[in-house]
């Protein structure tokens, strides 16, 4: 509460410079990120200084001092130094560990997302569809072939019935992953523009200092190249990961019905060449770096 206080007399008196020592020592991370908001929004926001061994704290400001036994390590923003001071990497990551950023950040995404929870669900469902299709058709040219009884002996119009199937289940295919991929783009298109929009609005209000040593034209072109390569990942993102969970469910379900000891030798036998696989990449890996 003495930390409080003291931080309280300081901004009542509205100064043109604040220094915060270590202010934000006793104060829990939730209440540290609303003070530095507040300081932000302040009607004419003084020039801040702050001192901290947090990486939260000073994640926002306009240029981070990064300072190693008094002697300097680096110096940039918060993105310049995660790309180019291990200093700042070693404290950053240790007190957030890489997974929870990721973590942080597909949460991020999903709350994005959410808001296209109808083409969401249209896309998975379509994705069903095309793996269905794909799946079925082998089964059913399986069975034409097997009106072929001999040289002379061909079931002309039962393997006639399975190509007119096999020609039908191809053409729902196509359509239902066309139609997958207008939907998917159309996610990829509404996300990326909320988040363009979102990165343009937070433009329009940096501090001057900021932009005399970046320049605006910079700034822009970093957002649009950054958001354009979120877009292609995102994009390829929904088209794998839908086709890719449903081909794994359909072809277990196919297999469970055309033979259940195979397919549970198969269910088996998986988690182990995964095993061996991921002990191959890594050993082939170190074996490449040595190289």
């Amino acid at each position: 509460q003495r930390q409080r206080l003291t931080i309280a007399r300081a901004l009542v008196r509205r100064p043109r410079i604040l220094i915060l020592d270590d202010s934000a020592s006793a104060l829990d991370y939730a209440t540290d990120a609303q003070l530095r908001m507040a300081i932000r929004r302040m009607e004419n926001p003084p020039t801040t200084f702050i001192v901290s061994q947090r990486a939260a704290s000073v994640r926002y400001a306009d240029e981070i001092l990064v300072l190693d036994d008094g002697v300097l390590a680096g110096k940039g923003t918060h993105d310049e130094l995660l790309e180019s001071c291990p200093v700042y990497q070693e404290i950053y990551y240790s007190q957030f560990p890489k997974e929870a950023v990721q973590m942080a950040i597909l949460r991020k995404v999903l709350r994005r997302i959410r808001r296209y929870w109808v083409g969401l669900v249209a896309s998975l469902l379509l994705a069903t569809l095309y793996v269905v299709m794909s799946l079925y058709i082998p089964i059913l040219v399986g069975n034409a072939i097997d009106c072929i009884v001999d040289a002379c002996r061909v079931d002309f119009p039962t393997m006639w019935g399975y190509l007119r199937n096999v020609a039908i289940c191809a053409a729902v295919a196509a359509l239902a992953q066309w139609l997958m991929n207008q939907i998917n783009n159309h996610m990829t298109y509404g996300v990326t523009r909320d988040i363009r929009n979102e990165a343009f609005r937070h433009i329009q209000v940096l501090p001057l200092s900021y932009l005399d040593k970046q320049p605006q034209g910079d700034v822009v072109s970093r957002v649009t190249a950054d958001v354009d390569t979120f877009a292609d990942g995102l994009l390829m993102g929904f088209t794998q990961l839908f086709t890719g969970v449903m081909t794994i469910l359909g072809t277990l379900v196919f297999m469970v019905r055309i033979h259940w000891g195979i397919a549970l030798v198969v269910v088996c036998i998986t988690p182990l060449s995964l095993l061996v696989a991921n002990f191959i990449a890594t050993r082939t890996y170190s074996m490449f770096k040595l190289q």
